[in-house]
């Protein structure tokens, strides 16, 4: 009993540790997955003592903080069980049959798990009044003007109920927690952990204009209350409700399922999870019927009705072989573990990022160690924890730039280290390759490998002179793999990135701070590039006017000033612009279709989705992931799903794919 007691006492701590790391510090040190187990381990060994061991290890969340107004959860918002296979489902089931005494068939939904971050709204005669984080499950934090930056959040609903408090979960993609985690790794910034902490820690900053920039979404899951005069029976039904209020609600679910068809949908999502474009860490089963969950009823910590069936970690181990530095293009230095391959998800991993000395301190990892490394989706692989020790080697933080030698410095409010050299020719080199990439002037057939080799021989030296590489055709197709197609391809492709958006061209510039959200701010703010050229040599002007601007922090103002004040900085930007044509400003929400929404559906047979949407966004469109009363178009591409027929009963106008081709060609 003694040991047990100690093992108790041991595991409450880790799992409190964890807590406080995951929920208030957002800097987790172990997967959710491991996270789970630990609690499995510890109720395991509470099982029949919990009175006498205490709860503190079943509480959920964190404690609120003082930043922000404290709002009580009328309905607390309770943790869910975990299920880890489908032994533990059954058991779910089987006891949900035994509290009923029912011997009929049960039946559920069956929804993704997103991993973000609760939420609760509430409405009052369609007006949102509140929204507050889940806190500790009692009482939350008003992030109310923060929520309402996020696309698409409701904050007043047609034809809604008296009285209305719905629950929900706001998450960042993996494509903008990749654009995110990069450009804090660029400015020298401690990186999120997570796409969820990232989530938490958008949300719950004193700046809304930050949490708007961080480009947030949202699905609600669930309806915690709804006053008399609208009469809901189950959990399918609240989410087509939902949806006709006009929130966004996740197409991809399972209603009215027998347990066997949930874990089906079990398999078949945890096989293409990685295809999704945002974190599930599970599949969620709720007892449709109301009526059931009533009489279910909830335990301290948990409704008795719906269990969450955990997917396994995306994990390996591996050993690290050796760590080097890579140079980014604005000088910082990042650590890569360079590992034994190992398969995780179905792609052999090489390389690992270790994100900046600080994280190398934290972990205590060295040569030789062996390592958990995670991948999710198209993030980069990094290493999250040492399993076993091989050395007792330090590695040591260098001092000099790996490529140039210069001395290395660190900024004081800054986790990395970096080479101040503007002739590094790594820098240089990756700062060409931005240049070129798909979110800048999307130059294709100009990628990394060719852009490096390139540099290596002189062919390209610096940005303005990626637009003389006619003049070098002799020299390129003598090289092995070049032939006149490619070469012709390559140079038609760059006259084609000479005409661009005044957005495109600050984000291409590579300033410190001026992401995609910043550049097109400065785009609106200065409306040409002639009015930027007239100031670019008065910086002290520029700061003035340009620190009052919305969405514009200082740090930002300041390093663009700092950028222009190079000389070498301002020749290149004008030898630029003598090469480029840079559209004038044209305020989004210019054209007919302005404000208008549209969602697409099935497969588009004549273009991939995401050219479809940036079609529609460049006529003004509100491009929405979900069909509500507010919707004006649907296209309807092949193997449509249930948004089809959410369009048909609401009367939204379809376009087949030729019709919306056909619309596109009259702009």
């Amino acid at each position: 009993m003694k040991q047990k007691n100690k093992e108790i006492s041991k595991l409450k701590a880790e799992i409190e540790k964890h807590n406080r790391l995951y929920y208030s510090e957002n800097s987790p040190e172990i997967s959710d997955y491991d996270y789970d187990l630990l609690k499995k381990k510890l109720e395991n060994l509470l099982a029949g003592d919990e009175d006498l061991f205490g709860k503190t290890y079943m509480e959920i969340g964190y404690t609120p903080s003082n930043n922000f107004a404290k709002i009580e959860h009328k309905i607390p918002m309770l943790s869910l069980d975990n299920a880890f296979d489908e032994n533990d489902v059954m058991e779910f089931e089987k006891k949900i049959r035994k509290f009923l005494g029912h011997d009929e068939d049960l039946f559920y939904t069956a929804e993704l798990k997103i991993d973000g971050l609760s939420f609760c709204a509430i409405y009052k005669n369609g007006i949102l009044d509140k929204v507050s984080t889940r806190g500790d499950g009692k009482i939350g934090e008003d992030i109310t003007k923060n929520a309402i930056t996020i696309d698409n959040f409701p904050q007043k609903l047609d034809n809604p109920p008296e009285f209305l408090e719905i629950r929900g979960e706001i998450y960042l993609s993996r494509s903008n927690f990749e654009k995110l985690i990069q450009t804090q790794i660029e400015n020298g910034e401690k990186p999120f952990a997570n796409s969820r902490n990232a989530a938490s820690g958008s949300l719950r900053v004193l700046d809304s204009q930050i949490t708007k920039n961080r480009n947030l979404s949202y699905f609600a899951y669930n309806i915690a209350q709804i006053s008399d005069d609208f009469a809901i029976q189950s959990q399918s039904e609240s989410l087509e409700l939902l949806k006709k209020l006009g929130f966004r609600v996740n197409d991809v679910f399972l209603g009215k399922a027998k347990i066997d068809e949930c874990l089906k949908f079990y398999d078949e999502i945890n096989k293409k999870r990685y295809e999704i474009d945002y974190d599930i860490d599970g599949i969620v089963y709720k007892v449709d019927e109301f009526i059931l969950q009533n009489r279910l009823g909830n335990t301290s910590k948990s409704p008795r009705w719906a269990i969450a069936h955990k997917f396994a970690g995306n994990y390996a181990i591996s050993q690290i072989l050796s760590i080097t530095n890579q140079v980014g293009r604005l000088g910082n230095i990042t650590p890569v573990a360079n590992l034994t391959p190992i398969n995780i998800g179905g792609v052999v991993v090489s390389r690992a990022t270790l994100h900046n000395y600080d994280e190398i301190a934290r972990l205590g990892v060295s040569d030789g160690d062996l390592v958990k490394v995670t991948r999710a989706g198209d993030v980069v692989p990094r290493v999250v924890e040492v399993i076993e020790k091989k050395s007792d080697k330090i590695t040591q933080i260098p001092q000099n730039c790996p490529c140039c030698n210069s001395v290395l410095v660190k900024d004081e409010d800054l986790v990395a280290i970096k080479c101040e050299n503007p002739s590094c020719d790594e820098q240089i080199i990756q700062k060409i390759i931005h240049f070129a990439s798909k979110d800048a002037l999307n130059i294709e057939g100009l990628g990394k490998k060719q852009i490096e080799r390139f540099y290596d021989l002189k062919i390209i030296t610096d940005l303005p002179s990626i637009f003389r590489l006619f003049e070098k055709k002799e020299t390129i197709l003598s090289l092995d793999r070049t032939g006149e197609k490619s070469f012709s391809n390559m140079i038609n492709s760059i006259d084609k990135a000479k005409n661009t958006s005044l957005a495109k061209f600050f984000y291409s510039l590579s300033i410190r701070h001026i992401g995609e959200t910043v550049s097109e701010i400065l785009a609106k703010y200065f409306q040409n590039i002639n009015n930027f050229l007239n100031q670019i040599t008065n910086h002290k002007e520029m700061y003035e006017k340009l620190k009052n601007v919305d969405g514009i922090g200082e740090k930002m103002v300041i390093e663009l000033c700092n950028f222009i004040k190079i000389e070498s900085n301002v020749e290149m930007i004008k030898k630029l612009c003598e090469i480029l044509n840079i559209a004038d400003y044209i305020e989004k929400n210019s054209t007919k279709y302005s404000g208008m929404k549209i969602v697409f559906t099935g497969t588009l047979t004549k273009m991939t989705r995401q050219e479809a949407k940036n079609t529609a966004l460049k006529l003004g469109f509100e491009v929405s992931s979900a069909v509500s009363k507010n919707t004006n178009f649907l296209v309807a591409g092949m193997d449509c799903g249930s948004k089809l027929k959410d369009a048909q009963n609401l009367g939204v106008k379809i376009l087949s794919e030729d019709d919306w081709l056909e619309m596109t060609k009259m702009q």
